[in-house]
């Protein structure tokens, strides 16, 4: 997983945080995240999202390998999921 703070742009009020996330995750599992994010105080939101299935890789036996070396097996459930997700800064008490 990595995760990187996007840029904030001045301008806006109220001032919004950025982030970007990757992660390898299962269906299910992106679900349960997307659940979470849905579910979180203060809100959340999904500004980008990318997703890159392990169903969608050039298959194996394409690729030329040597006789002795065989691809290891991947989940096709595997995803590779990029998020860019923002929340507001509000200042004050409320």
């Amino acid at each position: 997983m990595s995760a990187q703070v996007l840029p904030v742009d001045e301008k806006e009020q109220p001032a919004r945080i950025r982030v970007r996330i990757q992660f390898q995750s299962t269906t299910a599992a992106l679900f349960e995240v997307l659940y979470r994010i849905e579910n979180a105080r203060p809100f959340l939101f999904v500004e980008q999202m990318s997703l890159r299935s392990a169903a969608s890789d050039i298959p194996a036996q394409m690729l030329p390998q040597p006789r002795n070396l065989r691809p290891l097996p991947r989940p096709l459930d595997e995803l590779t999921v990029r998020l860019d997700l923002f929340g507001y800064v509000l200042s004050g008490g409320s």
